[in-house]
């Protein structure tokens, strides 16, 4: 899909929120993209960089995004007694990208004291002077906050607070949370004191759950639509998370999302994981059939190669496309120093992250073998290396399946689904 930049447009000339509606009509009206599932135009995407740390591989991420949308990025987070973690992005490389930009503050804890509001008030003006003082198309800004249905009358009077230090120009967005239409009269009022909403979809249940779940998300999404008078984009998530219960599984102790995946895993923890093919369903759903309001999808997070529990950019930038998925596992052998001695790799050669083969039997004239990582030899019922984790392998890598001593020197081996 040819990528629809707003860096040609005059920066803050159009409420970007409004703009981001435009930009998904005008997606529709020229056909920017190409090689699709089906012939819907995608809608407007925009996605989340979330990393404290800026590192190489996220900037090299940044290099040719598959998006036609802006880049929300994590700016600062505030926390209670008005402490400040400021993040230091990579002004170079989000200039290079040619994307609009917005700032994002996430805000922890569930209140905000006034005294508190006013003192992060002076530092929205010098924030935004700082981005677009290093050449950024400033699209608005965006409050990433958990609100509890029951404060949203507060939370709607420190927006007031904080939009009134905004240049004038600059739009205001937040996220918003499913649990909010609980409260509709209060959703309404906060509505009127932003310009748009995110609204999140992804890990806004208990764990036990699951991550996301294509049909609740729809039916929020076109709920939201209803409650509440201003545009809006769906957060849909591209990534997975390590989730520690407590012994009687119904508090999270712990949540962790670019740790290592699936290792050193304690007997209350879990892992979960968006399914791909379930989430491009879901957005080509609103694209076929978009809610009143709804402007585009806002992608969490951007995948790195060094981020394990994110989707490959491969299977996100299919998506993001309109590809379709699949995958296509091969078996392959590497000589050894040892004579006879193969190392066998598995490797997904599709466009979709996936759970491997449950199975890898053995080449007939091989006579001994020993599994590593994600499978496990046994001799019964037949010689075969036997999956012992559902860990999807990402698109375009390999896994090592193990060793085995066999006569023949091109031996096969045979996938079992």
């Amino acid at each position: 899909m040819a990528e629809c930049r707003r860096a040609d447009i005059k920066p803050m000339s159009v409420p970007p929120i409004i703009l981001a509606a435009v930009l998904a009509a005008l997606v529709a009206s020229v056909g920017c993209g190409s090689k699709h599932a089906d012939d819907a135009a995608m809608p407007s995407q925009d996605v989340y960089v979330w990393q404290r740390v800026w590192t190489p591989p996220l900037a090299g991420a940044l290099k040719n995004l598959p998006i036609n949308g802006a880049i929300h990025v994590l700016a600062e987070q505030w926390q209670r007694g008005a402490s400040t973690v400021t993040v230091e992005p990579d002004f170079k490389s989000l200039r290079a990208s040619g994307h609009w930009v917005i700032p994002v503050i996430r805000l922890h804890g569930s209140t905000i004291p006034p005294p508190e509001a006013a003192q992060w008030q002076a530092r929205l003006p010098a924030l935004i002077d700082r981005w677009q003082s290093e050449g950024l198309s400033i699209a608005g800004i965006e409050f990433d906050h958990d609100a509890p249905s029951g404060r949203l009358a507060t939370w709607r009077d420190t927006l007031q607070i904080w939009r009134a230090a905004l240049p004038p120009g600059v739009s205001l967005r937040i996220t918003a949370l499913p649990a909010w239409m609980d409260a509709p009269a209060d959703l309404r009022q906060l509505a009127e004191s932003v310009d748009g909403f995110v609204l999140q979809v992804h890990a806004v249940e208990h764990p036990r759950r699951g991550l996301f779940d294509p049909d609740r998300a729809e039916t929020w999404v076109r709920q939201f639509s209803k409650s509440q008078p201003k545009p809006f984009q769906v957060s849909v998530p591209a990534y997975g998370s390590r989730v520690a219960l407590t012994a009687d599984g119904e508090r999270i102790v712990d949540v962790r999302s670019e740790t290592p995946t699936l290792s050193g895993l304690d007997p209350d923890s879990f892992e979960l994981i968006a399914n791909p093919e379930a989430v491009q369903r879901f957005a080509q759903k609103l694209a076929h059939d978009a809610p009143a309001k709804f402007t585009g999808i806002a992608w969490f997070r951007l995948p790195l190669s060094n981020d394990r529990r994110a989707w490959s950019s491969t299977t996100w930038r299919a998506i993001v496309h309109g590809e379709r998925l699949n995958a296509n596992f091969i078996v392959s052998t590497r000589p050894t120093e040892v004579d006879g001695v193969v190392n066998v790799w598995l490797h997904n050669g599709g466009s979709l992250d996936a759970v491997p083969p449950a199975a890898i039997r053995t080449g007939t004239s091989c006579t001994a073998a020993d599994g590593a990582d994600v499978y496990r030899f046994s001799q019964r019922p037949q010689p075969r290396w036997q999956r012992h984790t559902h860990r999807p392998i990402h698109a375009g890598s390999a896994v090592y399946v193990g060793w085995a001593r066999c006569s023949r020197p091109q031996e096969s081996f045979d996938v079992i689904p």
